[in-house]
């Protein structure tokens, strides 16, 4: 499996970054720009869901990480790549 750089948006990123020590504030920024997702590249939008259902873990709501993880694997669809094995677990 190769190592795939996706390039993030600047807020993506930060909830990258602070998702552990901050995952409240982290998932309501992530909510935010919750308009600009259709405009993300697949890969994008698959790390966006990947950040959610890690906030959603974070925060103790499985049935959320749960939905959360099954749309980005549905984006990253049989192409083998780190995310797709950050979102299997």
């Amino acid at each position: 499996m190769a190592q795939q750089q996706v390039e993030l948006p600047e807020w993506l990123q930060q909830v990258d970054q602070q998702k552990n020590q901050q995952p409240e504030a982290m998932l309501a920024l992530l909510l935010q720009h919750q308009s600009e997702l259709a405009s993300l590249t697949t890969a994008q939008q698959a790390h966006w869901y990947f950040l959610q259902a890690a906030l959603y873990n974070a925060l103790g709501q499985h049935q959320q990480q749960q939905q959360a993880a099954q749309q980005g694997l549905e984006l990253v669809g049989d192409q083998p790549s780190v995310l797709k094995v950050k979102l299997l677990y």
